[in-house]
């Protein structure tokens, strides 16, 4: 007998997820993050680290990647990894999701890219500096940091703040940095360069 979610995992599901997270935004936002990946050199046939990757990994086959990234994801719930793996291998796609605290265990897979969602200021509740240290701890030619610019009931506006976590991120790293603006997030980018 298959399981309630195996039948999420067909085109009808592709369909409706666009539909569901906003198909222009969706649009935008893969179409952005495709050309920065490419622009920024995360190799074909590499690794892309996904970290306190939520849902995200559910995007993968919208991204425009080649076949052959080996995409890490990480997240500490375990319902969650599971159903990340599961889809995976529902599209032919390696299950390398993995349970992970990356703060207390950060991957040691170099890679040509790594993402960090709409997570980097929760963990600053955690342990003020956590994510500039996670940042200079993984191997990653460009790291994507997403955050929020407007507070989650609308009211405040969140710019500035955000501008000022990803400054004491990126402060002092070695690497060129840079930032685009989406409905409801700011997309940051570290390039690391040698030294």
């Amino acid at each position: 007998m298959a399981e309630w979610w195996q039948d999420l995992f067909d085109e009808k599901y592709v369909t409706l997820f666009a539909e569901a997270r906003g198909p222009l935004h969706t649009a935008q936002e893969v179409e952005a993050l495709t050309t920065l990946l490419t622009t920024h050199g995360a190799p074909d046939g590499g690794q892309i680290l996904d970290l306190a990757c939520g849902l995200n990994p559910i995007a993968l086959p919208f991204m425009g990647l080649p076949h052959d990234v080996d995409y890490y994801a990480y997240d500490i719930h375990q319902p969650r990894i599971g159903l990340i793996n599961d889809f995976f291998t529902s599209q032919a796609i390696q299950p390398l999701a993995e349970v992970r605290d990356v703060l207390l265990n950060p991957p040691q897979i170099s890679a040509g890219a790594a993402f960090l969602f709409k997570e980097a200021h929760r963990m600053e509740k955690r342990r003020k500096g956590c994510s500039r240290e996670l940042v200079k701890a993984i191997d990653a030619k460009v790291t994507f940091i997403s955050l929020p610019n407007r507070s989650l009931d609308g009211q405040r506006d969140l710019h500035q703040r955000m501008d000022n976590l990803f400054e004491q991120i990126s402060a002092g790293l070695p690497g060129e940095t840079g930032r685009r603006e989406f409905p409801g997030e700011t997309l940051y980018w570290i390039r690391k360069t040698d030294g």
